[in-house]
């Protein structure tokens, strides 16, 4: 009979305790992780977005290399987007082109596509 009393209560305590959402954490600010990112809509934008994830091939933010302080060191915004373009088997049009701008504007994480890119594994 305690047991049964026991196993009734446990059970109510359960269903009402995890049944119902609790309203002060609906209320809380939305985390850092469901913060959209900034759209890729001109140049600039594109430009700061490849930086971030590894394309500048003089030490970008996410490229995992340092940079080279010398003048032989260039990485122009076009060849950026062409080599973006073939990682991600687009056509290569060296402009921020409709298909080009999709996959930029696309969910994704945060990490680099480099130095992984030059592993086996695929980027993102």
């Amino acid at each position: 009979m305690m047991v049964k009393f026991s196993l009734i209560l446990l059970f109510l305590l359960f269903t009402f305790s995890y049944g119902k959402p609790v309203k002060e954490k609906l209320k809380q600010a939305p985390s850092k992780s469901s913060a959209k990112a900034a759209k890729v809509t001109s140049n600039v934008d594109g430009l700061k977005y490849l930086e971030k994830f590894g394309y500048d091939k003089c030490g970008g933010h996410g490229s995992g290399k340092t940079a080279e302080t010398g003048p032989l060191c260039q990485s122009n915004f076009q060849s950026m987007i062409e080599h973006f373009q073939t990682v991600h088997h687009l056509p290569v049009t060296g402009k921020l082109d409709l298909r080009t701008l999709t996959l930029m504007n696309a969910p994704r994480c945060s990490l680099g596509d480099y130095p992984m890119g030059y592993s086996a594994f695929q980027p993102w």
